[in-house]
């Protein structure tokens, strides 16, 4: 070697030494990587080893069949070269999963096996509780202030004054208000119907990618009808209401937490979020009770109005 200074200058052929080194190390690095790659393809292809059928299972609404295709779908596609998503070692459940999440909004759950030589898809669907018909109405009481001093003829609505179409095209909620799948025509009162603004059950979602009524019932499924504290309120009402011996039928929106519901009886009932509903339906039970013994007025009761705290107001 010749020094320069404080630097040492390499020979040729010390560098000569340096690349053969550097090639003969990924020689041997290449030849085991292979090795291995051979001893895994061998392994993974065993007929032992290979998915022979899939089953699912759980399914109510849903055709087994379909999510079967699914898996093999997966299953048929090549992993690499010699490699193959038919062994039980490649076999792709978190992305059979995946796809089945995506494609069915009615699954809540889907977990896939893969296990002596079979592919294990067990799935839970979203029971039916509730039915979501569409948008919340408007009405002349959604701006109608909560103010104590309103008389109760600018308080109350008529039930005529709904408008409903001939025909509802419905979707089905669970018991949590999501909205998971377009729902049968029914004949009778089997779940109680919502007329409501859905919001997202993503809070990423922006309020402007919620669909309106523009965009169809169907486009609001994977939503839920109300918000999660909102939904809890409106249904311990509606518990509250069956405890006193009421049906409930309906619930619509008229405004920023106001609602109109509907019972077995010919009266509507308005309800306003903010108030306790234990409380809202003690008063109206008591509210019930002055109305059946008030023979004074020869016309129907047609509203109930608990808007407004301790005052009733009814017509």
């Amino acid at each position: 070697m010749h020094v320069a200074g404080r630097r040492i200058i390499r020979s040729r052929a010390s560098q000569q030494r340096r690349i053969d080194a550097v090639f003969a190390f990924g020689i041997r690095t290449f030849l085991v990587a292979a090795l291995l790659y051979g001893d895994i393809a061998w392994i993974a292809m065993q007929p032992d080893l290979q998915i022979e059928k899939v089953t699912v299972a759980g399914t109510r609404a849903i055709d087994p069949d379909a999510l079967a295709g699914i898996a093999r779908d997966h299953l048929e596609r090549d992993f690499l070269p010699a490699l193959s998503y038919e062994s039980e070692f490649f076999a792709p459940t978190d992305a059979i999963a995946a796809t089945i999440l995506a494609e069915y909004p009615r699954i809540a759950r889907a977990e896939v096996i893969a296990a002596e030589q079979i592919v294990r898809v067990d799935v839970t669907e979203y029971g039916p509780a509730y039915l979501w018909c569409g948008w919340g109405s408007p009405r002349i009481t959604a701006s109608v202030p909560h103010d104590e001093s309103d008389s109760p003829e600018s308080a109350t609505t008529s039930s005529e004054e709904v408008l409903r179409p001939m025909r509802e095209e419905c979707l089905f909620a669970d018991e949590r208000g999501y909205l998971f799948a377009h729902a049968a025509a029914y004949s009778g009162s089997p779940f109680v119907r919502f007329f409501t603004t859905p919001t997202s059950t993503d809070p990423s979602v922006q309020a402007t990618e919620i669909p309106d009524a523009s965009q169809g019932v169907r486009r609001a499924i994977g939503t839920a009808m109300l918000s999660p504290e909102e939904f809890l309120r409106v249904t311990t009402l509606l518990q509250h209401l069956r405890a006193v011996g009421l049906t409930p039928r309906s619930v619509t929106a008229i405004g920023e937490g106001d609602y109109e519901i509907a019972t077995e009886k010919t009266w509507t009932l308005l309800w306003a979020s903010e108030l306790p509903p234990e409380e809202s339906v003690e008063r109206l039970d008591r509210a019930l009770t002055a109305i059946e013994s008030d023979h004074t007025s020869e016309e129907p009761v047609r509203v109930v109005d608990l808007r407004f705290g301790n005052k009733i107001f009814y017509r």
